[in-house]
């Protein structure tokens, strides 16, 4: 379910698609259940029926400001075979103050408009956020969400990542019943400040959005560098590669690296702590912002060097020091927001 994008950076005005950030990643989960405790919930209770520019969405304990374009829209009820209301179930509507506590939303709702240029729903939170969850309706292949930092089609702005209906079901089909909405929860490693809702068949209908800067339930615990070189690596790691900087290693490769001496070589003692980090997040580690930011600039000044010795790159110690600093804490459990250490 995770996704990954490269695409060109956008220029002033042109139609050209803006850059996303290849290291972010975000992942979707779609369940009965709902959102998770200790977040912030938005119905869109308050805002008029009809089309919406720059209205505040606000409580039950939060605000997000709601634009619509083309045939998106806040509706209520179901207009066949335009929209269909999606379904509360499992009490998964509790924190948003909805008219039923089970069975078909008798509240409004969003819908980003059918197929077609133009049709969409813009969600602007009040600030950078790495967690969002949403009733979603009548899942659909074809319904999709991109996850903006920075106003959309800004200059500057960065595409996080995308998901669409096939990450939250393996064969979305659309189902206006209530067998076919789910309260889906979406985590990303980067902050984004904006979500748009597209549809490139049917339209896109959702409700109950809840957001958070931080990932919630960051429950899973991380290992130090030490453990995956050692007993991490008798006990199988989560997966058989991993990039550092642009360049791919093999397990066995990553292996010599933690096994090679620094000896002065601010290379191979940050690539020691990118290493157990990325194994970390593997592993279902959550990741502050702060961190994702160290990795991204590990990344960004590793870029081709290759990390001896497989290769014979060399970075000062001095252009490493401080993102060691970041992912060690990170590694050893104590960065701020971030999962403790594992007993």
């Amino acid at each position: 379910m995770n996704k990954k994008m490269l695409i060109p950076m956008a220029i002033l005005s042109l139609a050209i698609t803006p850059w996303a950030n290849a290291a972010c990643t975000v992942t979707a989960v779609g369940s009965v259940g709902g959102a998770p405790t200790g977040v912030n919930y938005v119905n869109f209770d308050n805002l008029p029926l009809g089309s919406a520019a720059g209205a505040v969405a606000s409580g039950p304990s939060g605000m997000i400001t709601v634009t619509t374009a083309g045939g998106g829209s806040v509706v209520q009820g179901t207009s066949n075979p335009n929209y269909a209301a999606p379904f509360i179930s499992g009490l998964n509507g509790a924190g948003f103050n909805n008219v039923v506590e089970n069975g078909q939303d008798a509240s409004p709702y969003l819908i980003s408009g059918p197929a077609g240029a133009g049709n969409s729903v813009s969600l602007a939170f009040p600030g950078p956020q790495m967690y969002m969850g949403l009733l979603w309706g009548s899942v659909d292949a074809s319904n999709e969400l991109t996850f903006w930092n920075g106003a959309p089609g800004a200059l500057g702005s960065t595409v996080v990542g995308t998901v669409t209906g096939t990450d939250v079901l393996n064969n979305p089909n659309g189902d206006q019943g209530v067998n076919g909405t789910f309260y889906v929860n979406i985590t990303s490693t980067c902050q984004f400040t904006h979500v748009v809702a597209t549809s490139g068949f049917t339209t896109f209908e959702f409700d109950n959005v809840a957001y958070n800067p931080t990932i919630p339930n960051c429950d899973v615990c991380v290992r130090t560098q030490g453990f995956w070189k050692n007993k991490g690596a008798k006990d199988g790691w989560p997966v058989k590669s991993l990039e550092l900087g642009m360049v791919s290693y093999t397990k066995a490769q990553l292996l010599d690296i933690l096994d090679t001496p620094v000896r002065g070589n601010g290379l191979i003692s940050l690539s020691y702590q990118l290493i157990a980090a990325k194994l970390n997040i593997a592993n279902g580690a959550c990741v502050p912002a702060a961190v994702q930011t160290a990795i991204t600039a590990a990344d960004d000044l590793i870029m081709n060097l290759v990390v001896p010795p497989v290769g014979s790159g060399k970075i000062d110690p001095s252009l490493t020091s401080g993102l060691n600093d970041i992912l060690d804490a990170y590694n050893n459990g104590n960065a701020p927001g971030g999962p403790k250490h594992c007993k």
